[in-house]
């Protein structure tokens, strides 16, 4: 099962009207921005998912889909079978507890940081810096 967060940018009509006349290479840049934010939103996601083999975390994936008028989704997904039920697991029950392959304890992450809702988590820590990121690139480009 794979989890997802889709981020699109859109603006205003105004302001797509206004970046028509540019050229394809703000376009390419304000999707590459964004795929960096999605890099960052994967790796933090990463630090917050509980650890045992690292199955689960080394099943995070990021894609960026190009679209025209400077239109473009970023998926961060994780594609572990188990990764839904361990996302939305918020009671955490084990927490701290050893385990029984006598790897740590449950719910540890990277620092003892592993968490439930950990990619929404994530997202909600790098909202500002994906809106800096897009609005520098477009200051950059333009």
């Amino acid at each position: 099962m794979t989890i997802k967060i889709n981020g699109v940018l859109f603006g205003t009509e105004e302001f797509l009207a206004t970046m028509k006349g540019k050229s394809d290479r703000l376009s390419y840049a304000v999707g590459t921005a964004m795929a960096e934010a999605g890099l960052d939103i994967k790796r933090d996601a990463q630090e917050l998912v509980p650890v045992e083999f690292g199955i689960l975390r080394n099943s995070a994936r990021t894609k960026l889909t190009r679209r025209k008028n400077f239109r473009s989704d970023v998926t961060v997904s994780f594609e572990a079978a188990y990764a839904l039920a361990v996302h939305e697991n918020v009671r955490m029950k084990l927490k701290g507890k050893k385990r029984v392959s006598g790897k740590g304890k449950y719910w540890d992450g990277k620092g003892g940081q592993g968490t439930s809702k950990f990619l929404e988590k994530a997202w909600r820590n790098n909202i500002d810096g994906l809106r800096t990121t897009i609005r520098n690139t477009v200051r950059a480009t333009t």
